[in-house]
């Protein structure tokens, strides 16, 4: 109860992610507003397609290496200490 006490005014601005393909390199930002910027990302459940990862500014980046159908749950913090936490669908096709 806490953690959405201190979000209440953090949301995230980007809602989902786009279909990744086996064997194409992407660059994507999740972004969030409100709260007190600078904002950092984490990955606190679930994991990332093989061949993607997530920094700390929230770009998604990688070339996947397999198909797969995945959940990953991000959290972002602003530099206030308020987090709010979103699960993202990770879909990898076979091109």
């Amino acid at each position: 109860m806490a953690e959405e006490t201190l979000a209440s005014s953090l949301t995230f601005i980007t809602e989902n992610l786009p279909q990744f393909k086996v064997g194409v390199e992407y660059h994507e930002l999740i972004e969030a507003s409100g709260g007190v910027p600078p904002y950092t990302f984490a990955t606190t459940d679930g994991s990332w397609p093989s061949g993607i990862d997530m920094t700390v500014d929230g770009e998604v980046r990688g070339e996947p290496v397999e198909a797969e159908d995945l959940t990953v749950f991000v959290r972002v913090t602003d530099s206030a200490g308020a987090r709010l936490t979103q699960a993202f669908s990770c879909q990898v096709a076979q091109d």
